[in-house]
């Protein structure tokens, strides 16, 4: 009991935070542009397929059944590929957006870190509403935050 009556507990709202740097805007462009390019290989992929489906439906009539084969395996090669591009493509954005986020997290953390110490926090809890069931009055940190990192 004693502990807790020296302690001091603030709040953030961590999610506010980072979306507030500056940075973040950065690099949710490089993500999308990231996004965008990925979305235009996997369009011109589905475009081949389209052709090469479309050319097959045409000529399959006049072709052996050798050739047949071959040409079917040829598509189908081609629509599984297309299938596990389109299931890595999301894996593939989020692990760059974390990449890039890491060292935006980083910065907040360490300044939420400084701010605690510097004021002399126990506890600084994220203030996320359907995570804080119930608070005391506790002092919100984000304006120290903010300053520290420079954000107005």
């Amino acid at each position: 009991m004693n502990a807790q009556q020296g302690s001091k507990f603030g709040h953030i709202d961590y999610q506010a935070l980072i979306l507030s740097m500056p940075e973040y805007d950065s690099v949710m462009k490089v993500v999308e542009t990231y996004y965008e390019n990925i979305q235009k290989q996997g369009l011109a992929m589905k475009k081949e397929l389209e052709d090469k489906n479309a050319a097959y439906d045409k000529e399959k009539d006049g072709l052996t059944d050798f050739v047949r084969e071959v040409k079917e395996k040829e598509i189908n090669d081609l629509y599984t590929r297309l299938q596990e591009f389109a299931n890595s493509m999301q894996t593939k954005v989020e692990a760059k957006q974390s990449e890039l986020l890491s060292p935006i997290l980083e910065k907040a953390n360490t300044a939420i870190k400084e701010v605690a110490k510097e004021k002399g926090y126990t506890y600084i809890f994220n203030n996320m509403p359907e995570l804080l069931l119930y608070s005391e009055p506790a002092d919100d940190v984000m304006p120290s935050v903010k300053k520290k990192l420079g954000i107005e």
